[in-house]
């Protein structure tokens, strides 16, 4: 039977709410990328004007399908939870796409927030779903290793939305993507040392 803790499920709305407000606060305004299925939807929403919230839940959703056999039924659960928060934050707080600050503290911000949001999530026990069931899938058909699968999957996103987006704004993308890396591994390092305390 599913344990599921009201903790965890706090931790992933509040974690899911603050990166679908990052996206649509810092992310879009500025036309920067991101690696992953976000990519992907940041890509759609550039080139055809599909809106993110949606693409992000047909994509992750079908994800989370391909995946449902290989993983908790727990884990199944938060993910979904995750994905519904972040697509409905996206979905009612679109107004929020106006440029709030110059690019390059956009950037550089966005970066340090994603990073908690994505920490608050996964520390929620609690996943955003995207290229990481990408990578679990690659992993159990072809033993493919988890995390080779999701740099060449960011590479096969960021590459066409340099075309779009422009090398200024690609160079950026990719700062942000170093800094959502770095900070997420702080603060889930910050967040498990004070639980322990």
């Amino acid at each position: 039977m599913m344990q599921i803790k009201r903790r965890d499920c706090l931790l992933i709305c509040f974690g899911a709410i603050l990166y679908a407000l990052v996206l649509n606060m810092l992310i879009i305004p500025h036309e920067f990328g991101e690696g992953g299925i976000t990519g992907v939807t940041l890509l759609l929403f550039y080139t055809t004007g599909i809106e993110t919230s949606l693409s992000s839940f047909v994509l992750n959703g079908i994800l989370i399908v391909l995946a449902y056999r290989f993983l908790s039924k727990l884990t199944v659960f938060y993910t979904f939870l995750a994905v519904a928060t972040m697509s409905l934050t996206m979905h009612y707080t679109t107004f929020l796409q106006i440029k709030w600050l110059p690019l390059i503290p956009s950037a550089l911000l966005a970066g340090l927030v994603t990073g908690l949001s994505m920490a608050l999530v996964i520390y929620g026990n609690g996943s955003t779903a995207g290229s990481d069931i990408i990578a679990l899938l690659c992993n159990k058909y072809f033993k493919w290793k988890i995390s080779t699968v999701i740099l060449i999957f960011d590479v096969f996103v960021v590459t066409p939305l340099a075309f779009k987006i422009g090398l200024v704004k690609t160079f950026w993308t990719l700062v942000m993507v170093v800094i959502i890396s770095k900070s997420l591994d702080w603060f889930l390092q910050a967040l498990k040392k004070n639980n322990h305390k």
